[in-house]
């Protein structure tokens, strides 16, 4: 099976495919890295065994799984973050004690 895209350039967009579904349906990006993680190094490791012995040698390529696994996580990595930090700017504009108990309550009674 052939591709347009170069390897690299599959593993981003792999990595969002995964990334984002997941992170949307679960409303837990975090949980979506950890899948991603998981699921690239398991891709890293089948790789690594099967161009092992492939070529007959002892010789594992260490870096080229290394580029693949940072092509992967690069914007899963960046989405998580810009995530994080603007739940963490949302949850400082909330007046102290109000997180749980619904924004609805905070309005002035009319």
């Amino acid at each position: 099976m052939h591709s347009p895209l170069s390897p690299d350039a599959l593993h981003v967009h792999v990595g969002l495919l995964i990334f984002l579904p997941i992170a949307f349906g679960l409303r837990r990006p975090i949980t979506a890295w950890w899948v991603v993680l998981a699921l690239e190094v398991a891709n890293e490791t089948v790789d690594l065994i099967s161009l092992h012995t492939a070529q007959n040698h002892y010789r594992i390529y260490w870096g080229d799984s290394f580029l693949d696994l940072t092509s992967t996580l690069l914007w899963p990595t960046l989405v998580l973050i810009l995530v994080k930090r603007r739940l963490r700017n949302d949850l400082i504009a909330i007046p102290f004690g109000a997180y749980g108990r619904g924004l609805a309550k905070l309005q002035p009674a009319d």
